[in-house]
């Protein structure tokens, strides 16, 4: 049986991959609509044409090492916080007859491990994004391209730490612990909402339902390509996550 904190650690790297691998394609899709002022359809067939299927996994590397951290960051924060919070594992909390203070504990652990999640992944999805946005020469977008051309994610990250230093890597800090505490908590709050309030009736596609619609989120523009990317990739997240509990003999 493998420790609480250990198990939600691992598990969240293991469902981290699992996100990243699901929904990287669109998540560059949505980053090209963003930055490039275009539609869906023109982004997709603009970076097929001039880079490929390759080009819909540029700068890949850098969350597909780090999202698994960050993610047991995320589960593994909460996990503790959690349980600080109810003096017990969740699974010793009675849902039914606790229901509010259950899911204010969740909602706040889940901010707690959104802050820690957000102390990693600011430099990477500075760099992520470098990349997603350095299109190639042939491009229609060449022109909002960066001025910088960047090989890679290792040499991303250190021509912005070269010039700019560790300030220039958190660039944009502020603004994503705005938005990824609260929307931390509501994460968890939405996933252990949706499932059946009998846990013992919990099934496989209840996961898959309930993690789909906690990561999809509503604010942004491209709204159909992030609910495109979210539903799946975070589906995949809790499945690979509880999956990997499973395996370790430990359950959230």
């Amino acid at each position: 049986m493998t420790s609480a904190f250990v198990a939600d650690f691992i598990a969240g790297w293991v469902g981290g991959i699992f996100c990243v691998v699901t929904g990287y394609p669109f998540d560059t899709v949505k980053v090209r609509q963003q930055n490039f002022s275009t539609s869906f359809w023109v982004a997709v067939r603009e970076t097929f044409k001039y880079e490929g299927s390759l080009g819909f996994f540029k700068g890949m590397s850098s969350p597909l090492i780090a999202y698994g951290p960050s993610n047991s960051l995320f589960f593994g924060g909460t996990g503790l916080f959690m349980k600080l919070l109810s003096g017990a594992d969740q699974a010793d909390l009675n849902y039914n007859q606790q229901r509010t203070k259950f899911l204010w504990n969740i909602f706040v652990s889940g901010c707690f491990g959104g802050f820690l999640q957000v102390t990693l992944m600011c430099p990477v999805e500075l760099v992520k994004i470098a990349l997603q946005t350095s299109t190639e020469d042939k491009s229609p977008w060449v022109h909002n391209a960066n001025a910088l051309k960047f090989e890679g994610s290792i040499h991303t990250f250190k021509t912005i730490f070269a010039l700019k230093g560790l300030r220039g890597l958190y660039k944009g800090f502020v603004p994503m612990l705005i938005r990824d505490v609260p929307t931390g908590g509501i994460y968890f709050v939405v996933y252990e909402g949706l499932l059946p309030k009998n846990r013992e009736d919990v099934q496989w596609y209840h996961k898959i339902w309930a993690g789909g619609w906690a990561g999809i989120k509503f604010f942004w523009k491209g709204l159909p390509v992030i609910t495109a990317r979210a539903f799946p990739a975070h589906a995949m997240l809790f499945i690979g996550y509880d999956m990997t509990m499973i395996f370790l003999g430990s359950r959230r």
